[in-house]
């Protein structure tokens, strides 16, 4: 295979979202906002005839099939697709997120895979590492200066590689996390009191009660006949998941990112202070009693179920998936806020990691015409106004961002995720080894086993490192 060296044009600072120019509601984060100018009065994309008839394979998670808020976004995206370009159409493919970079980059090895797929940060630089995917570059670049210019740094500078853009980010997104309000209150908790990690822990020993009455710090508490827990996450093996709140810890006790260059080696996985803020995250679970056992048996759908069952008090949502799991709670969805997250010593707001999940056309594509017409249209304003409307998603157009459905009560975490992405945002970069399950693994050990956290973590270290030691320098991102 030919070998290609990678430097990707991308945001490591840890300043402010002003700073990088992330996603966010205001002109501070896009280089050159179009103002408070209408949906109408923004120029989108030139769109072309598309090519002769066509049947594009696009490959996602989320699709017009579905019945999730953003399966009904791309169902109107699609609807307004058709009345632009009726000689192509869709053919949607439903898959697992969890697996679906690997499933498309086995695809196309074998000459099968989708003309579009969507792809996370976890794998992009496989993929691109394969030759899988074509440079969007040439259709960008022909786009007006105020349409560029309308999309933040963020959309431009995920998935750019040595000057090629080879994804395209559909949502722009993050967590927060979401508190019971009323559980909190019975508890006599304020939650926006809830700064450091030991608030948070100690705020969930009091909300988190037994069936006899007894809270989680108290004598005599029986963690079988608790009903309503503090907090989970899912963890199950395979389903995409890490030890929790690893990237925080790199950022808030050692200052990094957890990998990235020069050489993205694991080698601070056992420092004392990552060593202790794992451990301390280990005793969510047999020591403060917050967090039930079986969440290491949840997915991420079962995590997000349990949340909205009313079965946790508080949870890391992540502002994409909002929206579709809103309309399923089992509580009053007013009694569900938004808060920023914890840090170490409480003394600032945790950072807003910057995530997304973006389209990328097959090298392969036998209609790429068409699958890049499909993009195109589906980074446009009107494309960018329906996700943030139908399915609750941060905009990724400043000229978007000034429209007034952001301003209704049910959209406000848009605001507070900006906000959070102003004064301390991340990029989540794109290993060239997939690290979560080595990371995962580990965490069970500990929890399961009781490895000693140390001994766990220099296992996970040298199996990661082990990996990255078998590709090739020059095939290493540089970002």
């Amino acid at each position: 295979m030919h070998k290609r060296t990678f430097s990707r044009r991308q945001m490591l600072a840890t300043g402010s979202a002003r700073a990088l120019g992330l996603i966010g509601l205001s002109a501070a984060l896009a280089p050159a906002a179009a103002g408070c100018q209408s949906i109408q009065q923004v120029l989108g994309p030139k769109q072309g005839a598309g090519g002769s008839a066509a049947s594009v394979r696009y490959m996602g998670h989320f699709t017009s099939l579905g019945d999730t808020a953003r399966d009904r976004a791309q169902k109107a995206i699609e609807d307004k697709f058709r009345d632009k370009y009726p000689n192509i159409t869709i053919q949607w493919e439903q898959t697992a997120w969890e697996t679906i970079g690997e499933k498309y980059m086995a695809a196309w090895s074998a000459n099968t895979a989708p003309d579009i797929s969507l792809f996370s940060p976890a794998n992009i630089t496989q993929a691109v590492r394969l030759g899988s995917l074509e440079d969007l570059s040439p259709v960008f670049a022909k786009w007006s200066d105020q349409d560029k210019n309308d999309l933040s740094k963020a959309w431009w500078d995920t998935g750019t590689y040595e000057g090629k853009k080879y994804i395209a980010p559909l949502l722009l997104f993050g967590d927060l996390m979401l508190y019971r309000k009323s559980l909190f209150d019975q508890a006599g908790v304020s939650v926006n009191e809830i700064r450091s990690w030991k608030q948070f822990v100690e705020s969930l020993q009091k909300v988190v009660v037994d069936g006899q009455g007894h809270r989680a710090n108290e004598a005599g508490f029986d963690e079988s006949s608790v009903n309503v827990w503090g907090w989970h996450q899912f963890l199950a093996r395979g389903s995409g998941a890490s030890i929790p709140w690893f990237d925080h810890f790199n950022q808030e006790r050692l200052g990094r990112y957890d990998l990235g260059p020069p050489d993205w080696k694991a080698d601070h996985w056992t420092a004392p202070e990552l060593v202790e803020a794992v451990q301390f995250v280990v005793d969510w679970i047999g020591k403060y009693h917050i967090q039930p056992r079986s969440s290491l048996t949840y997915t991420l759908e079962d995590a997000d179920n349990k949340f909205v069952s009313g079965l946790s008090a508080a949870y890391q949502f992540g502002t994409h998936r909002y929206e579709s799991w809103r309309e399923k709670m089992q509580f009053d969805p007013e009694d569900a806020v938004f808060a920023r997250f914890p840090t170490w010593d409480g003394s600032r707001w945790g950072p807003a990691f910057i995530n997304h999940w973006s389209m990328g056309v097959s090298s392969r594509s036998k209609v790429k015409d068409q699958a890049l017409a499909v993009t195109e249209f589906w980074m446009s304003p009107d494309a960018d106004l329906i996700m943030g409307d139908v399915a609750g998603q941060q905009p990724r157009r400043s000229s978007v961002a000034s429209n007034a459905v952001f301003d209704r009560p049910d959209r406000a975490y848009v605001k507070l995720f900006d906000t959070a992405a102003r004064e301390w945002s991340l990029p989540i970069l794109s290993p060239p080894v997939r690290q979560d399950d080595i990371l995962l693994q580990a965490y069970h050990s500990m929890v399961n086993d009781n490895v000693p956290v140390k001994d766990a973590l220099a296992t996970a270290r040298d199996n990661y490192n082990k990996l990255l030691a078998d590709i090739p320098a020059d095939q290493i991102p540089k970002y």
